[in-house]
């Protein structure tokens, strides 16, 4: 199972279209979304990065995801750059195995 964070920020070439052009443009986001939960894909949720956070990251918006495998967490990086997201959204991601926290505490001892 996977663990896939992503976090995004509008580019200057969001802000120009018209909202009613926006809002078509996010429509197709839904279907995309459908495509995965029916995948076996989780998605825990969406939220805006709250402002108070300590050592904030400087992205607006933050989605979290459980997967059951990489090719599912491809398959999401890969309707997003089909759908030209990435033209209108700046992005890091954050992706990996989930393991049990003794195992990431043991891994940290070791560097």
């Amino acid at each position: 199972m996977y663990l896939c964070v992503e976090l995004w920020k509008p580019r200057q070439e969001w802000r120009a279209p018209s909202m009613e052009e926006k809002q078509a443009y996010l429509q197709q986001v839904g279907p995309g979304i459908k495509t995965m939960t029916d995948s076996g894909v989780q998605l825990i949720g969406f939220a805006l990065n709250d402002e108070e956070t300590p050592k904030r990251a400087g992205y607006r918006y933050l989605a979290a995801w459980t997967m059951p495998s990489a090719e599912q967490v491809s398959l999401l990086e890969n309707i997003l750059e089909q759908a030209g997201w990435h033209d209108c959204f700046k992005q890091i991601n954050a992706r990996g195995e989930i393991m049990a926290p003794e195992a990431a505490i043991a891994d940290m001892a070791t560097l």
